[in-house]
């Protein structure tokens, strides 16, 4: 770096001091307002967030970031911008505003910058430093191993708004926490957890489309998952899909036959599926007049498939599980520590979020 040399005798009112930054005078700055007292300057590589507005020397601004409102940003000694700029904010401390002066070899040269810039100007820059610091790598600079950290880190993030209930908030963190390990091909155990977490927040906004997406994704990776298996089952439940939702519960089963609220899952389906064949029966036979395609094909046995009323039938308007065999504690909705967290390690979800309700599976979350 060139050493600083301070002109002279040649301050005014206007300027502090006015410093050369390059031995021909081909840069020059004069500060306005000293920075802070630390002395610590930017290095090469840092970014620079910094207010701006540049003009000609007839005063004619060309450009103001002070009138859009908005600091703007760039990687210092990389070559982003203007050689005057790179040498001017390497002196400057945070906090300083300077004029920055600069010749056109060291501006925008013998071609100028139409139409705002004409060729051979000397242009001037009334800047200020607002702050500095270490770029954070873009996505693809960083190695496997900070990728993975950074996804911990938005997961847990996550994990924090979905105790708070704040579901869309914590469904983006989740969001960008994969969107950084996704192309990895080792990492199946952190994708699933965070898929399943994905999973919960689009289930707990009645999101079911993102719900059946991200917990079909878990399925990939462990297709006997039970959490995966429920949130597959409760989204094609509410999305109509019923032999693909009856498909994930008897998968619960196999592994879990005496699952009570499965079980119960596996009714409301039946359930729904009688209403739609009737539904269905009813249109074809309005359509068709006298032939009752439900006699001949739709028929469903009174004895071998209506729910039992009163062992059965599911209350539709509280969704409520048996205390004796679902260990749901209806004053508080507290749901069994070992099996309803959200990551078994590490992100238990909170009480408040885990309330038994249609959506919620005290198994599984």
């Amino acid at each position: 770096m060139v050493e600083l040399e301070e002109v002279e005798d040649t301050t005014t009112n206007e300027f502090i001091s006015i410093v050369n930054l390059d031995d021909n005078g081909g840069v020059v700055k004069k500060i306005i307002e000293n920075g802070d007292d630390s002395g610590e300057l930017p290095q090469t590589g840092q970014e620079i967030i910094a207010h701006y507005e540049g003009r000609l020397l007839d005063g004619t601004i060309f450009d103001s970031s002070y009138k859009r409102s908005e600091p703007f940003k760039f990687v210092l000694g990389q070559g982003q911008v203007i050689k005057t700029w790179d040498m001017g904010f390497a002196t400057m401390k945070k906090g300083e505003k300077s004029l920055l002066v600069g010749q056109p070899e060291f501006c925008y040269g013998e071609n100028g910058s139409p139409p705002t810039i004409p060729p051979n100007s000397v242009l001037e820059f009334k800047v200020e430093l607002i702050d500095f610091k270490d770029k954070k790598k873009e996505r693809w600079e960083m190695s496997k191993e900070e990728k993975l950290e950074q996804a911990l880190m938005l997961k847990e993030e996550g994990t924090q708004l979905l105790k708070n209930q704040q579901y869309q908030e914590a469904f983006n963190s989740y969001k960008n926490a994969i969107d950084y390990i996704n192309d990895e091909s080792d990492l199946d155990d952190q994708k699933l957890s965070i898929y399943l977490n994905l999973s919960l927040a689009a289930n707990k906004m009645n999101q079911w489309m993102e719900s059946n997406l991200y917990s079909k994704s878990a399925l990939e990776i462990d297709d006997k998952n039970i959490k995966a298996l429920y949130r597959n089952g409760i989204s094609n439940h509410e999305l109509s899909n019923l032999d693909e939702a009856m498909n994930s519960f008897n998968k619960i089963l196999e592994v879990e036959p005496d699952n009570k609220l499965v079980h119960q899952k596996i009714r409301q389906v039946t359930n729904k599926k009688i209403i739609l064949t009737k539904k269905t029966n009813k249109m074809f036979s309005n359509m068709f007049g006298g032939l009752d395609y439900g006699d001949v094909t739709n028929t469903v046995d009174d004895e071998t498939n209506t729910v039992d009323d009163e062992t059965n039938t599911v209350d539709e308007e509280t969704n409520t599980v048996d205390d004796e065999t679902n260990t749901v504690d209806e004053e508080t909705n507290t749901v069994d520590e070992e099996t309803n967290t959200v990551d078994e390690e590490t992100n238990t979800v909170d009480e408040e979020t885990s309330k038994s309700n249609d959506s919620d599976c005290p198994c599984c979350d």
